[in-house]
């Protein structure tokens, strides 16, 4: 009886251990998910003005590079696309068409890369369209009308950012919708068919519609497709999510800022509005298979400044690396990660197209 007392004791004492030694294990897990840094003295970028495009561009809102072409999506000049021999710092010709009919975009929210295909996404058409880059580079290629083309209306009010994820499916940013998840997978016939990443903030807002309204930014997907960055436009957070929707680390600066807004009822829609507390934080974003180029703000939104001097660097884990800081505000930008470059669009009078050596 003594023998199996004392079995029973060791079991409980083990037992107890076990118990604490989880608990242990699950706040390490919480503390290493979330982090913040501080961000080391900034590396100087002086740019050099690649070509004299002022006068032909008119509202650069997205940049892509493929191979020794740049070529910028433009919602504000006379065709919708821009292209740019780098290597020769030769502007080209523009290219595409704008219009309602079949290859013709009025307004280019998102345009992203993949596979030498160009995927423009005009949510005021409802409609997603696949610009070959080799077309849209040739000389002949300015009234040039892409072949594939598809009726989004279903998914317009709440994706955004839509990127290729795999044959047939494409992923984006839940930018208002009442769903409450971070991503959604969306169809070739616009219907919404997965959504992953469970929205989890630290608020009180009880709104879905506002949180995801709230803590929208520049939506990235790794070039391999198996991780997921966010960096906040409200906000000085940085997300990073594995494909499945997990998120692996939240990343924070020292000014440590959450999204502050108004609430507008506009009929029956909520939409959030400006505060005089508002904060911008990251504005814009660009990533290589390794790093994270990610342009940092941090100034009171009533100030109306967009756009960033610093760029904070991390890698794909969510460790900090450096921060460097350019001579002009970027407005967009994209990273050369074989010539260790970055092609930026510049606010000065006009739109201003610079190259900056990050060796």
């Amino acid at each position: 009886m003594k023998k199996l007392n004392l079995t029973i004791l060791f079991a409980l004492i083990l037992l107890l251990f076990s118990c604490e030694d989880k608990s242990k294990e699950k706040k390490v897990s919480e503390d290493n998910l979330k982090v913040s840094f501080k961000s080391n003295a900034p590396i100087l970028l002086e740019g050099e003005e690649l070509i004299g495009i002022a006068n032909k561009i008119g509202s650069p809102d997205h940049l892509c590079l493929q191979d020794s072409f740049l070529i910028i999506a433009d919602n504000k000049s006379e065709h919708p696309f821009h292209i740019i021999n780098i290597n020769k710092n030769e502007y080209l010709q523009s290219a595409g068409v704008y219009g309602k009919g079949p290859g013709e975009v009025l307004a280019i929210f998102s345009a992203r890369l993949d596979n030498k295909t160009i995927w423009a996404a005009d949510f005021t058409l409802g409609k997603l369209i696949g610009f070959d880059v080799d077309s849209l580079t040739s000389f002949a290629s300015i009234s040039y009308s892409p072949l594939e083309e598809y009726n989004i209306v279903n998914s317009s009010g709440s994706i955004r950012q839509l990127t290729y994820l795999s044959d047939s499916l494409f992923i984006g940013i839940n930018a208002r919708g009442n769903m409450p998840y971070r991503f959604l997978k969306m169809d070739l016939s616009g219907n919404i068919v997965d959504s992953i990443a469970k929205t989890s903030f630290e608020t009180d807002e009880k709104d879905i519609s506002i949180q995801n309204q709230s803590h929208y930014g520049q939506f990235i997907l790794h070039p391999n497709k198996n991780k997921i960055l966010v960096a906040g436009y409200n906000s000085d957070f940085i997300e990073i999510y594995n494909i499945k929707g997990e998120l692996l680390k939240l990343i924070k600066t020292q000014d440590n800022f959450n999204p502050i807004y108004e609430v507008n009822q506009i009929g029956d829609y909520l939409a959030m509005g400006v505060s005089k507390e508002s904060r911008y934080g990251y504005t814009t974003a660009a990533a290589t298979s390794d790093l994270i180029y990610a342009v940092y703000n941090g100034t009171m939104q009533e100030e109306n400044i967009w756009g960033g001097h610093i760029i904070h660097v991390f890698d794909w884990q969510g460790n900090y690396i450096k921060t460097f800081k350019t001579d002009d505000l970027i407005l967009q930008m994209i990273v050369d990660d074989k010539n260790e470059k970055i092609y930026a669009i510049v606010n000065q009078d006009l739109p201003t197209l610079k190259v900056y050596s990050i060796k």
